[in-house]
């Protein structure tokens, strides 16, 4: 019998038969006094606790053992390790939560990781991993979470590097979500400075504090859809039409991937390929087009295309060597 399904089968028997002996229990079982000793050991590890009667020369449950008896499929269990094991998840400000539950889940399953998290980052990456270490931010995580369960605004000191110079450091925020983009994590609230629902990375808060002010979360707010509206990160901008015209040899990257949720692309008789959304700000789609040089061409809107206009006479000027 694997040791994982041993492990679960001398908990359930306890249940139902208390104070058995070690001798009973070995033949129930097929194995050896020691073996059984290392599976008691091995149940600690996991909060169930059997204890030795004296009196009635018995083994049973102690009252303090966590018990829940789950069962999952191998296919469910590997699931369970990637997500808390990967190393995006391990790097970031739910790591030490993350192996927490790995151990009760493993511990009510009955089973342990066999394989470790370096062979299974190795074999499943999820996404890259963050290189941006975030352990110096788990007290402001964890203020911002509590702040978020108990509906309490909080009072942070913001770095910003977009406000106007006169904004201040300390302001009041309530608390609506956060989300992560390209690895970085960031924090969505409404601002009571700018009295509007502001995007905070989450790196750039020095300092928080709760206090006891009270908010009402919308019931119309998703941070989903409040992510959703922009090309990348940049919200609250009126929302525009965005289109592109990718060459024959790219055309490929936007026929095969999702950029966006109001994407379509219409492909041309050369084998190009028209590109077009509708998103909050047209900059980051811009940002994003850079990267594809002249295999790219800008078409909306008409402040998107003068763009691109002056960023090549820029760099004809830059490189032009005669």
């Amino acid at each position: 019998m694997p040791k994982a399904d041993r492990l679960f089968s001398l908990v359930e028997f306890l249940k139902l038969h208390p104070y058995a002996s070690m001798n009973r229990l070995c033949r129930e079982f097929g194995v050896t006094e020691r073996t059984i000793y290392r599976d008691i050991r091995a149940l600690q590890g996991r909060s169930i606790f059997i204890e030795f009667d004296a009196e009635r020369e018995g083994y049973y449950l102690a009252s303090k053992s966590y018990i829940q008896s789950l069962h999952f499929s191998p296919e469910e269990v590997l699931v369970i390790q990637m997500a808390l094991t990967a190393r995006p998840m391990q790097r970031t400000l739910f790591g030490r939560a993350a192996q927490s539950a790995l151990s009760k889940i493993e511990a009510a399953t009955m089973s342990s990781l066999e394989t470790s998290p370096d062979a299974i980052n190795a074999s499943f990456v999820l996404e890259p991993a963050s290189l941006t270490d975030y352990s110096d931010f788990e007290d402001v995580f964890n203020t911002l979470q509590k702040a978020w369960r108990l509906r309490r605004t909080v009072e942070i000191e913001y770095d910003s590097k977009s406000d106007p110079p006169d904004t201040p450091r300390t302001r009041l925020v309530d608390v609506y979500g956060a989300f992560t983009e390209k690895t970085r994590w960031y924090m969505v609230g409404f601002c009571h400075h700018s009295k509007e629902v502001r995007t905070f990375k989450m790196i750039r808060i020095r300092q928080v504090r709760l206090t006891e002010q009270s908010y009402i979360l919308p019931d119309s707010f998703s941070v989903e859809e409040y992510v959703r509206e922009a090309w990348s990160l940049f919200r609250g901008e009126p929302k525009v039409n965005v289109a592109a015209r990718f060459s024959p040899q790219l055309a490929h990257l936007v026929l095969e991937e999702k950029y966006h949720p109001t994407q379509q692309v219409e492909v041309q008789a050369d084998g190009s390929a028209i590109f077009r959304a509708r998103v909050a700000g047209w900059r980051e789609f811009g940002w994003w087009l850079r990267q594809f040089g002249d295999e790219v061409e800008a078409l909306e809107p008409p402040e998107l295309r003068a763009e691109f206009a002056r960023l090549g006479r820029k760099l004809t000027q830059l490189y032009d060597t005669d």
